[in-house]
Parts: C-alpha cells; sequence; structure tokens
C-alpha cells in the first residue's frame, strides 16, 4: 500500500501477508528519496512500457512529479507532465479509461472538481489531452479524491471520491453521463480529507474499499453486495454493429450496437468521399445493447445520397451504408 502524507513524503507498506488475508509492515525508506511540498497524494503505474511501476505525485502546489521506476531508485524526471496544474492540492489516479493499452491521468483538484487527461500517445511515450467534459457536473466542494472501478460489477464505469469534510460520494458512468448514487456510500464514518481506493483486498473477486483519513489513519470496508452481473454468454464476443433502422430513412435513422465490455465509444458519419459530416458519439458505454439516434434536422443540412456509419470501440471498426432520401 502506498500513500502520501502531509509532510509531502510517500509512506509505503508492504503485504507479508497474502491475497485473502493482508497484514502490512512499515517499509518507508523505499521511497525516502522522494519529498515534495506538503500534502503529497500518488499513484502507481507503467508510464513508460519497461514492465516496472513508476510513481506520479501530486501536491498542494497543483503540479505533478514522475519519478522513473529505474529498478533501483525512483529518481524525478521533468517534463512528462509539463503543463499540467490544476490550481491547488493535486491527488492524481491512473487508469486505462479509453482501453487502449495505455494509461490515462485522473486529478482530484482542490476546489472539489476532477479532471482528465487522456493519453493520445503510447505505452513507452505518455502524450497528454485534455478531455475537459468527461466529469463535467461532479464538484464534491473541496479536496477532491479519486478511485474508479467497476464496483458492482454491472458493466458500467463505478467512482468513489472523497473531500475535506469526512465524506464519500459514489457516481456510477451510465450511457455517457455520471449519475450520483449515495445510498452506497451511506453510514460510511470517514475521516477528513478521506482518500478513498478501490481494490479487492480479501481476494473473493469484488472491489473493497480502503480510506485514508486526515489524521494518518486508515478505514477499511469489506464489499458484501450480492450482485446479479448479465451472464457471459449473452454478451457478444466483439463489436457487433446491427442493421441500420429505418433505411432508407427521413429524418432519422436508429443505430444499434452491442458490446462485450465496457468501452469508449466513437460513432462517425461520413460522406462517401471520406469527408466526416458529424460525430453522433464519443463516450464510455456499459456492455450490452445500444441504440444511437441520428436525426438530420439537429444538424447540417445534407444531400440525398449514401452515407457511412462507423462505430469504433478502441480495438476494433465496423461500418454500415445509411441511405439519406429528401
Amino acid at each position: 500500500m502506498l500513500s502520501g502524507s502531509q509532510l509531502g513524503d510517500i509512506k509505503y507498506f508492504e503485504n507479508t501477508g497474502d491475497v485473502s488475508s493482508p497484514a502490512w509492515s512499515a517499509n518507508h525508506s523505499v521511497f525516502s528519496s522522494i519529498d515534495h511540498s506538503i500534502y503529497s497524494s500518488v499513484a502507481a503505474g507503467d508510464l513508460d512500457g519497461d514492465g516496472l511501476i513508476d510513481l506520479v505525485v501530486g501536491d498542494l502546489t497543483g503540479s505533478l512529479y514522475y519519478h522513473h521506476n529505474t529498478g533501483s531508485g525512483f529518481p524525478f524526471q521533468s517534463g512528462l507532465f509539463g503543463g499540467i496544474n490544476v490550481g491547488g492540492w493535486s491527488s492524481p489516479f491512473l487508469m486505462d479509461m479509453d482501453r487502449d493499452h495505455d494509461l490515462d491521468l485522473i486529478i482530484g483538484r482542490e476546489d472539489g472538481l476532477v479532471s482528465f487527461y487522456e493519453n493520445i500517445g503510447t505505452t513507452e511515450a505518455a502524450q497528454w489531452s485534455e478531455n475537459s467534459s468527461f466529469f463535467s457536473g461532479i464538484d464534491v466542494g473541496s479536496n477532491a479524491v479519486v478511485s474508479l472501478g467497476d464496483v458492482d460489477m454491472n458493466g458500467n464505469m463505478d467512482m468513489i471520491t472523497g473531500d475535506l469534510f469526512h465524506e464519500l460520494q459514489f457516481f456510477s458512468h451510465e450511457n455517457g453521463a455520471w449519475v450520483e448514487y449515495p445510498d452506497q456510500v451511506a453510514g460510511l464514518t470517514v475521516g477528513q480529507n478521506a482518500s478513498p481506493a478501490l481494490v479487492d483486498l480479501n481476494g473473493d473477486g469484488d472491489l473493497d474499499l480502503a480510506v485514508g483519513n486526515y489524521d494518518g489513519t486508515f478505514n477499511y470496508f469489506e464489499n458484501r453486495s450480492i450482485v446479479a452481473t448479465t451472464p457471459t454468454q449473452l454478451l457478444p464476443e466483439q463489436l457487433i454493429l446491427h442493421p441500420a433502422f429505418p433505411n432508407p430513412f427521413n429524418p432519422s435513422v436508429n443505430l444499434s450496437f452491442e458490446l462485450p465490455e465496457s468501452s469508449h465509444i466513437r460513432i462517425a458519419i461520413y460522406d462517401l468521399s471520406g469527408s466526416m459530416v458529424t460525430t453522433l458519439v464519443d463516450d464510455f458505454y456499459s456492455a450490452g445493447m445500444h441504440t444511437i439516434q441520428w436525426d438530420v434536422f439537429k444538424g447540417e443540412a445534407l444531400s440525398t445520397g449514401v452515407y457511412l456509419a462507423v462505430v469504433e470501440d478502441g480495438t476494433s471498426t465496423r461500418t454500415t451504408k445509411l441511405l439519406y432520401l429528401k
């Protein structure tokens, strides 16, 4: 277990137990060379594709610091997060959000908001592009700390946030929007500056919750929910794009697709010359069936003719022809 601290250094607790029965032994000297401004926060992940876990550290300045794992230490390297500053205490989280096999960057902020930087580079060479709309509407008040995962195993990405005020919030990403479910965390008592982390700590296959607090203590909440998941045999093995309906169409057409797992989906319309007419979807969707409507009256004027609808999920692409008649 890794933890930031009020004094800006990194705390490390080695699990000397086993998968189902963790036991913790402090070994902070492993990261004794790392010391930033006060109120440090740390995320771990392989950011250069060398198979070694690197560290990203945030602190009171609002900046991020990259500590490259050389195999013998974690020296600071400048440049990777140049230009990224969230204007106050920064709390990083690393996850492959768009399922393109590299790590993206999510940052909890002092002002209670959450920032998202997509890695548009490669596994070996990250390059960050801010997506300011993905977490729009989420504001937990102050000192947001973020952890993400599929808590209820229903195919939707879930997010638990902590804040300055002894509180946790639970959000589920459903059809392109974040929906808050307060009951999911109701009754959980945590400390000031609650810092949640979702991880399977007891080896039973679901995500449990660990929370760090301002006073240096930790809380553990075991996930004992009984969830009803969609049987895997009912989900496709790969992206399926069904025939459009109605087709020919005017003024709107429905595009239905099925996903084997939660994925970042992009749906764009092209004319036969290859020019893009419009982007219908550029967002995350859960596993299963979804239907998107293209309403020509809500877009640019179109000429009668054949158009191509292209659906991409990060690993495969499907295309169907659409005939628009005036």
